[in-house]
């Protein structure tokens, strides 16, 4: 890799050139992957929160019928 840096100006500026792209792709391919992963997270949580209330919902709902039924078979077999 030496050898490609001395043999001309043109060869030393586009190896400088492609060592600075390189450098700074995976700079903004590194701050794009920190931002992308705190959203994900934010999203997730905010998708788990409502899978919890939406589920706790039913739960109660499930429950509230099971009680009502077991009022109305208490009921008759009072009567």
């Amino acid at each position: 890799m030496l050898r490609f840096f001395r043999k001309s100006i043109s060869n030393r500026i586009f190896g400088y050139f492609m060592i600075l792209i390189v450098i700074s792709l995976s700079v903004v391919g590194t701050i794009t992957y920190f931002q992308s992963s705190k959203l994900l997270d934010r999203q997730l949580e905010r998708y788990l929160s409502q899978m919890i209330a939406h589920a706790a919902y039913h739960t109660d709902l499930y429950l509230q019928t099971f009680d009502n039924a077991s009022k109305r078979s208490c009921r008759t077999a009072m009567s």
